[in-house]
C-alpha cells in the first residue's frame, strides 16, 4: 500500500515486462473496467494502467471491505 500525492491510499499490482505480456494487464484492466459500477463499494476504483520503468502496473485505490460473513464468525457486531 502507499499513498498518492494526492494522499489517497493506493496498492499496485506490478508485473515483470520481462516475463509477462502487456497482455496480461490489459486482460485485467478489461475486467475492472466492467465492473466499474461496483468500484469503491466491493472492489478497488481502477485509477491507472501502463508501464512504469520494467513493470506492467494497475494502480487501485485501497479500499477495506467488511465482510459480514466474517465478521460474525468473530463475534463483531455489525
Amino acid at each position: 500500500m502507499g499513498t498518492l500525492g494526492s494522499e489517497e491510499q493506493v496498492f499496485v499490482k506490478l508485473w515483470d515486462n520481462w516475463k509477462c505480456s502487456a497482455d496480461e494487464m490489459n486482460n485485467e484492466a478489461a475486467a475492472y473496467s466492467t465492473l466499474c459500477s461496483l468500484w469503491g463499494k466491493v472492489i478497488p476504483r481502477m485509477i491507472v494502467y501502463g508501464q512504469w520503468g520494467f513493470c506492467h502496473t494497475l494502480v487501485l485505490e485501497f479500499i477495506e471491505v467488511h465482510n459480514p460473513c466474517f465478521l460474525e464468525v468473530l463475534g463483531a457486531n455489525i
